[in-house]
């Protein structure tokens, strides 16, 4: 069976509207990117609130303001992820977040904010130069789900109240089940970071991707999911099939959240941008 177009946990300004897809399978699936706006809370809201964003791990995680131009018309639309440093001058986060695959063409800018919280961030940047923003040329083409992960490359670091994260391709399958595991990101409505943790929500992994329970909402696509080392092992990207509206019953089984696994590819690719 086919898993087909899952949800880009990632937001415009607009309402999003719920696209209805097909059921997961544990076989390697076919995602279309860009397609489904669904952001999925399993049964009640288990996301914790971070309150010390200047704590280990959350000053490595980015607040992302991202604005595309239409290469064609020049409408212009501004929406928003999350990111995770893990080198001084490279932040990861998924490609969606870089290229946008409805206006195929990479962001007119992104604001990077590491730490954000209500009463500001550990620091920040915009990038303008796209030569600084890395996907993929195959993503840009193709638009496989396979290949939707990337980098943003800094021309200074960030102070350094920002100590990045790792990166830790090595997870075995079974450890992706009983590892401690952690999903942080932003939530765009708030502005603020959101935290869960546990073993018990992975549900099925494939050499590109995991999927689980984990609860998200709108912005928190290119999340980091790291282990109790700070090493990050996926990053999340896309939200489950199925769905209609925000929040699901907590035994829903037809599609869960699932995010890249951090395989050799994509492990490669991300540290061939650190110096």
């Amino acid at each position: 069976m086919k898993k087909k177009i899952f949800a880009l946990a990632l937001t415009m300004l607009a309402i999003s509207a719920s696209v209805s897809v097909t059921s997961f399978a544990n076989s390697v699936p076919y995602k279309a990117p860009g397609d489904a706006e669904t952001y999925v809370i399993f049964g009640s809201d288990n996301r914790v609130k971070v309150s010390d964003t200047s704590a280990k791990g959350s000053n490595a995680i980015c607040n992302l303001t991202l604005t595309f131009v239409h290469p064609k018309t020049g409408a212009s639309k501004t929406v928003y992820g999350t990111g995770f440093m893990y080198s001084d001058l490279t932040m990861g986060t998924a490609g969606h977040c870089i290229y946008d695959l409805t206006y195929d063409t990479k962001a007119q800018r992104i604001k990077i904010v590491p730490g954000d919280s209500p009463s500001g961030g550990l620091d920040s940047v915009t990038i303008s130069n796209r030569n600084n923003m890395h996907v993929l040329p195959e993503f840009e083409t193709t638009h496989d789900w396979k290949l939707d992960y990337g980098c943003v490359t800094l021309d200074e670091p960030f102070s350094s109240d920002v100590k990045p994260m790792s990166l830790n391709p090595g997870l075995s399958n079974s450890e992706y089940k009983s590892e401690y595991l952690t999903l942080s990101g932003y939530d765009w409505k708030s502005a603020q970071l959101y935290k869960q943790r546990s073993n018990k929500l992975v549900t099925a992994v494939t050499t590109e991707d995991f999927s689980f329970k984990y609860d998200t909402l709108s912005g928190m696509s290119g999340s980091p999911i790291y282990t109790d080392d700070y090493e990050v092992v996926g990053i999340y990207n896309y939200g489950p099939n199925g769905v209609t509206g925000d929040y699901v019953d907590d035994d829903y089984s037809d599609g869960y959240n699932s995010a890249q696994r951090m395989n050799s590819d994509c492990y490669d690719y991300l540290m061939s941008f650190v110096e």
